[in-house]
């Protein structure tokens, strides 16, 4: 049908002139961007709830114009094309094989302790194993020179070597910004303090060892984050350095992508799109293993991206190292990228079928089978779940069962569609945070003005949807059909896996219909310095939003139901060994962080919970041997009076040093020295 159709507009619009051709492809696209633009404005959260389903027929108006486009133009739009060469003879290094297959045998029995040996090795002897193993196993299946062929993947045109590097620092810069101070709370991160605090604790804990109940994750994200406390000193700016450096690293893993499906421009803006994408900003500054999952899943893909370009099989078999690597993280990698990569792979065998990458394929396997194996040898042990976040989170099987039995096929499937799929499908371009929590906010992940660039993005993939289209459009809607078996499907802490994907999208959306408003005339030389100046305007508008608006309105609805009972540790941390801390408060204060807080500061002291009507009786029979520091709510005018009136040496009032933290949210404290030496 598309062939006669496009054959039929082709034949209509060749028979005008040049000139007229030209101005008409030229004004239809102008049109289409124009309706993509109100869409995307009417897309902000509102109250009104006419306005997404308006904005939804403009973006269908916006994309039948831009398809009309496309048809009648037929512009150039490089894609990923499969290689017919045949693949290159590089033997197996059999030995070497060998021995990454034993060292990852090893790890896994210290791990999973099947044969029943008291295992007592350190985890840093633990992680020496898996990385040689996997060293092993890569330089095994591809070659001495895999690891060479690996660093100069890393800037496939010299051209682009300075602007991905300067990139990458813009990226590494705006996530290491006022680190812990921007963001002065704790964010689901108590779960990874704690981690860390094992390690140090116990040095032999098994590194596959699930964190907690909760946090069921392996120790191998913690791991890495000892190392950056031990750089930073234990703090919210050591413990999250290692999100910081994982999500600055994804930046130039969506370049190599990018590169190999589309072409260099796209794959520049696609950096340059992420590395300013407020949501991934976000979660690179959070001590959270999610951010991980994205820069494994996107190096698997990218590489096997280059293996179907190329059919060298380093690509390979580089792509099912990483492949199996994102296994050990959120369960983002074992499930939405393992099924993406898989999904891929199956359509590209059968539209393709690729014969001559036979060998190469044959290798991506082997390379995740004996990379991922450790954690699954784990699992399979008794009282292990291969996906237990999933378990715990998933929608009830018996609310979808009666929605099923109780339903017409028709109007079950539209209930579902609208209380689970919709909101995960809406999370991205309309409605925010419903969690207020993770990320917070009043927008949804994509900003009004990114999502234009997001719809013609669309657009285009499924124009050319063969090979590089359908991974982008398959990624999308494995992350938006999984969340909907979630319970709360619009968390954003679940759709971080997407993140590259929307960066990408967008920047397909801006690099090839841009190009299609200015195609003639002495105006075209302007496109790409116009695009260039486009691309930047956004990045700074999208962090200007994420430092201003965003993170002003995420600390006060933070705060805004209890105070910030984080925020006086911070004041109490220079204090001598033996301080007595009292909280005066009716909030709930979550004691857990507390004290894994003082035990990661290595701080002797002494924590005590008040109610304001119990303080009268307290402070007669307070010890005066030791420092003892009241925090109390500034409107508490009965434990002011009591204090004044009790202690003539009382200190204070002393507020917090953070502007994020207003006065009527945060404790006010007062100090009490010591007025008997100890003997």
């Amino acid at each position: 049908m598309r062939p006669i159709i496009q054959r039929q507009l082709f034949d209509t619009v060749s028979h005008t002139s040049p000139a007229i051709r030209a101005a008409v492809i030229d004004g239809l696209t102008a049109a289409a961007v124009g309706l993509m633009i109100v869409s995307g404005y009417n897309f902000r959260w509102d109250s009104t709830h006419m306005l997404p389903y308006i904005a939804a027929w403009l973006m269908l108006g916006g994309g039948v114009l831009l398809w009309i486009v496309l048809l009648a133009a037929r512009p150039t739009i490089p894609t990923l094309s499969l290689s017919a060469n045949p693949a290159e003879r590089t033997p197996l290094r059999w030995p070497l094989l060998a021995a990454g297959a034993l060292a990852l045998a090893i790890f896994a029995e210290v791990n999973a302790n099947w044969a029943g040996f008291d295992w007592r090795v350190s985890y840093h002897m633990q992680m020496a194993l898996f990385a040689t193993g996997t060293g092993l196993v890569l330089c095994g299946l591809g070659g001495e020179r895999t690891l060479w062929h690996l660093a100069r993947a890393c800037v496939t045109h010299r051209s682009d070597a300075l602007t991905v590097a300067l990139v990458t620092l813009a990226a590494l810069i705006v996530r290491v910004w006022r680190l812990s101070t921007a963001l002065h709370v704790m964010i689901d991160e108590l779960h990874f303090i704690d981690a860390v605090i094992r390690l140090w604790d116990y040095p032999d804990t098994r590194l596959l060892m699930y964190v907690d109940h909760i946090a069921a994750f392996t120790h191998i994200f913690p791991y890495f984050q000892t190392w950056t406390v031990e750089l930073l000193g234990p703090d919210l700016d050591g413990v999250r350095l290692t999100s910081a450096i994982v999500g600055t690293a994804t930046v130039p893993a969506l370049y190599l992508l990018a590169r190999a499906l589309y072409d260099r421009q796209t794959a520049l803006i696609a950096a340059v799109m992420l590395a300013a994408f407020p949501p991934h900003i976000h979660f690179s500054r959070l001590a959270l293993n999610n951010i991980a999952d994205p820069l494994f899943g996107v190096l698997a893909l990218a590489f096997l991206a280059r293996g179907l370009k190329t059919n060298r099989p380093g690509d390979y078999v580089v792509s099912g190292v990483m492949l199996g690597l994102a296994q050990y993280f959120y369960e983002g990698g074992r499930l939405v990228f393992t099924g993406v990569f898989v999904g891929w792979v199956v359509v590209v065998i059968v539209l393709q079928r690729p014969r001559q990458h036979r060998s190469g394929l044959v290798r991506l396997v082997i390379a995740v089978v004996l990379v991922a194996a450790p954690l699954y040898y784990v699992l399979l042990s008794p009282g292990y779940s291969l996906i237990p976040r999933y378990d715990a989170q998933a929608t009830h099987r018996s609310t979808l069962v009666d929605l099923v039995e109780n339903e017409p096929l028709p109007k079950a499937a539209r209930l579902f569609f609208e209380g689970h799929v919709r909101p995960a499908l809406l999370h991205i371009m309309y409605s925010p945070d419903s969690s207020q929590f993770y990320y917070g906010g009043s927008t949804a992940l994509l900003l009004w003005y990114i999502t234009p660039a997001f719809l013609l993005g669309i657009v285009v993939a499924l124009w050319r949807w063969r090979l590089s289209g359908i991974l982008l459009l398959g990624w999308v809607a494995a992350v938006v059909c999984g969340n909907s078996l979630l319970q709360s499907a619009d968390w954003p802490v679940r759709f971080v896996p997407v993140f590259p994907a929307l960066a990408l999208l967008a920047a397909v959306g801006l690099r090839h219909t841009l190009p299609l408003i200015w195609s003639r005339g002495r105006w075209q030389r302007l496109v790409y310095p116009a695009l260039v100046i486009l691309v930047i305007a956004l990045a700074l508008l999208q962090v200007s939003y994420y430092f201003g608006p965003h993170l002003n309105g995420f600390n006060a609805d933070f705060r805004r139901n209890n105070r910030d009972f984080y925020d006086p540790l911070y004041r109490a941390k220079n204090y001598p060994p033996g301080t007595h801390i009292y909280y005066v408060s009716n909030d709930v204060i979550f004691r857990p962080v507390i004290n894994s807080t003082l035990r990661f500061w290595d701080l002797d002291f002494e924590v005590s919970y008040l109610e304001p009507d119990d303080l009268l009786h307290e402070v007669y029979l307070m010890s005066r041997d030791r420092t003892v520091l009241l925090f109390v709510e500034p409107d508490d005018t009965q434990s002011l009076m009591v204090l004044y009136h009790r202690f003539d040496d009382l200190q204070g009032p002393i507020w917090s040093t953070y502007n994020t933290v207003a006065y009527d949210r945060q404790y006010v404290m007062f100090v009490l020295e010591p007025t008997i030496s100890n003997p």
